[in-house]
């Protein structure tokens, strides 16, 4: 409305019933407006993340006796990965421990608190959230001892992209010391056991596949001198062991034979990356508070439409 045809209205009759409608719509404008807030912020409130995993949930399991007598059972340390593999670890003899969005920092930091009581092996499957470095390997080699093995997993889609070949230059420098575990390889074949977010294990074939293949370490459990199980380099291959025979592949591309995961992958994940986890977008599920909700706030829009018509 211009300018001059507003002093026109004003010095006329319509000018009070144009100043009242005014305000009124400005009223029921500003009534909305709040009602649908509060509305949207239930809305927020009522969507949950994603599949109860948010950074620092942890999923720990413990074998009821470890099968290597007299000493704690073999120690697998990871992150949300790991998590979903953790059942079948436990049937396999492992303490396995996984936590979302943990960094390789994090792993060391736990077997620190663990160095009295440390078993002959330890598997870090760690770096899909942080970089990997050498003086980070040096000292879980360190805490370790010569006396224990570390068996390493490479991981697939880490955000720091250099993680998987450190992790496989370390295994080369340091022959009898660690295994490698060649996840990120082993993977790249086999999209199908994979999330849709290509990093996390998308169903019953990924998990037992990453299970297997960590497992496939546990001749060297038996042993409390890490060079009696068989030589571990870059090929990550777990010696002359019998076990070895019933789980192919310390690292299925050198070993010659890939793990014996199933080939449906049809069980959907039990874990899912939280919202914002390694920087990822995430789409959140809607609740059916929020499909109540929305009915709610669309009336309320549409109030808010007819009291600013009916205004003018």
């Amino acid at each position: 409305m211009l300018a001059d045809e507003r002093r026109w209205i004003s010095g006329t009759a319509l000018g009070p019933c144009v100043t009242c409608a005014s305000i009124l719509a400005m009223r029921a404008t500003r009534r909305i407006r709040r009602r649908v807030a509060c509305c949207a912020l239930l809305a927020i409130l009522a969507i949950p993340s994603s599949a109860a995993a948010q950074c620092g949930a942890d999923y720990h399991g413990r074998p009821a006796h470890s099968q290597t007598a007299g000493t704690p059972p073999p120690l697998a340390i990871g992150d949300s990965v790991l998590a979903d593999a953790v059942p079948l670890l436990v049937k396999d003899g492992f303490e396995a421990d996984g936590m979302v969005c943990r960094q390789m920092s994090q792993g060391l930091a736990m077997l620190r608190t663990r160095a009295a009581s440390l078993p002959t092996l330890v598997v870090l499957a760690l770096g899909t959230n942080g970089e990997v470095t050498d003086a980070q390997i040096g000292s879980a080699l360190a805490m370790l001892g010569p006396d224990r093995v570390l068996a390493l997993v490479t991981p697939h889609g880490s955000v720091a992209p250099s993680s998987p070949s450190v992790i496989r230059a370390a295994a080369v420098r340091n022959p009898g010391r660690i295994v490698l575990l060649d996840w990120d390889r082993l993977v790249a074949g086999h999209p199908d056991w994979l999330a849709p977010d290509g990093v996390h294990l998308g169903g019953s074939a990924g998990i037992a596949a990453f299970a297997q293949l960590i497992a496939s370490a546990l001749p060297f459990a038996a042993s409390s001198q890490a060079g009696s199980s068989g030589e571990a380099g870059a090929s990550g291959e777990a010696g002359s062991s019998s076990s070895e025979a019933d789980r192919p592949g310390v690292e299925a591309e050198a070993a010659g034979a890939e793990v014996g995961a199933p080939s449906d992958p049809g069980t959907p994940i039990t874990i899912q990356p939280p919202p914002g986890h390694r920087g990822t977008p995430t789409t959140r599920p809607r609740t059916d508070a929020t499909r109540a909700l929305l009915p709610a706030v669309g009336a309320y829009l549409l109030e808010l439409r007819t009291a600013v018509a009916g205004a003018w």
